[in-house]
């Protein structure tokens, strides 16, 4: 086999970008535990699904305004830094979910939305990661692998963690993954 470098290009790949940040978490998690919620998903789908809050705004109160602020600060960093967007984007829609022992999600995707972020709040102990999935991939063939990873997986985990932000393209599919945490997890 010719010994010469191989080059990687990849061509619309899908960046997930996670970030500790510096953000007022006990403040956050006050306001998610005051939140109403209700089952999030389809009612024709999982029965134990994790719960999202009815308000879908939860960032434009008052009390959370410097936080909404550094939210923006660092997806903006993230955009123009990274990304080398131009664009300074805003965030249009905020929701906290409470995320309870063996509670799940489908996988889903957020529509009319350029990118995603989630901030874990409260991670608890072998709480539910989150897993990026691609259903796009256009081969039924299954091919095994000796080791995972970004080039060859098909599915991707992040493990939470305290003041955790990942930002990611509103199209890739995610789920929350089962938990056994004793607690209630909030994001």
């Amino acid at each position: 086999m010719n010994e010469s470098e191989i080059t990687l290009i990849p061509v619309f790949s899908s960046l997930i970008a996670s970030q500790k940040i510096n953000i007022n978490a006990n403040k956050l998690l006050k306001v998610a535990q005051k939140e109403q919620y209700k089952i999030a998903g389809r009612a024709d789908s999982l029965s134990n699904h994790v719960s999202r809050s009815n308000n879908l705004n939860v960032l434009d109160k008052k009390i959370l305004k410097n936080e909404k602020n550094i939210l923006e600060n660092y997806i903006n960093h993230y955009c123009t830094n990274v990304l080398k967007y131009n664009n300074k984007l805003k965030l249009t829609t905020s929701w906290f979910v409470e995320t309870k022992r063996d509670q799940t999600s489908d996988p889903h995707d957020h529509v009319n939305s350029l990118l995603s972020a989630v901030l874990y709040i409260k991670p608890t102990p072998d709480c539910g990661s989150i897993m990026f999935k691609n259903l796009r991939n256009p081969s039924s063939i299954y091919i095994t692998k000796s080791e995972y990873n970004v080039w060859n997986s098909d599915a991707w985990t992040i493990v939470p963690e305290d003041n955790l932000l990942i930002i990611f393209p509103s199209h890739l599919y995610h789920k929350i993954l089962s938990g056994k945490n004793k607690e209630t997890r909030y994001s």
